[in-house]
């Protein structure tokens, strides 16, 4: 199967090459390039580009239900950070209007798709994962307890369900992927790790 070019795939074709997919909240803020947002127009831009994410994941999400959270990153998306007093009025209306639009989906987004740590079948396994790789986050110190929680229970769906894909843009977590897989000695095509690179643009991690 050929992606949208060379090296870029659509969210349709990693989801026929992976029915589980679980995303990380850096995609709903960010793509894979760089923007100087100390001026004032691409700082009003990334706010643009955040808004048209927001809004290809929530119809990618009502139209796709192999598309799944973990508890700690759903949460973490409910949550809206504060801006600054000294805001420019037009960032403060699309701050708004994202927050009124995550929030208005969140609420109603079925909760069967979140995935809890303590409900899982493979509580065990997933206990003996993270004893053995908890360095991630002390020694290390690539990622933080969301992320890591992410990383192991993506791993625990490759392992026990089907085929698995992390979406998102956060290089620790990358990073760390690289070693799990290698540990573990997983499959890339068990186990998959995608970049946003733009709406609905995606490169192998």
């Amino acid at each position: 199967m050929s992606g949208i070019s060379v090296n870029l795939f659509s969210i349709r074709e990693i989801l026929n090459m992976y029915p589980c997919i679980f995303l990380d909240t850096s995609v709903f803020s960010q793509i894979n390039i760089n923007i100087d947002t100390n001026k004032k127009e691409n700082y009003f831009q990334s706010f643009k580009i955040k808004e048209k994410l927001l809004d290809f994941w929530i119809a990618t999400l009502k139209e796709n239900s192999g598309i799944y959270f973990t508890e700690n990153i759903f949460n973490e998306l409910k949550r809206n950070p504060p801006y600054p007093k000294q805001e420019y009025n037009e960032i403060k209306k699309i701050k708004n209007r994202l927050g009124y639009k995550k929030n208005y989906f969140l609420n109603g987004f079925p909760l069967e798709r979140v995935i809890y740590r303590e409900n899982l079948e493979e509580k065990a396994l997933y206990d003996e994962l993270y004893k053995k790789y908890h360095y991630f986050t002390e020694s290390l110190k690539e990622i933080g307890e969301k992320d890591f929680d992410l990383l192991l229970i993506g791993g625990i769906f490759s392992k026990s369900r089907e085929d698995t894909c992390l979406i998102s843009n956060d290089f620790g977590i990358l990073r760390c992927y690289k070693s799990f897989l290698k540990e573990e000695r997983i499959a890339k095509g068990d186990f998959g790790f995608y970049i946003q690179q733009g709406l609905n643009l995606f490169k192998r991690g």
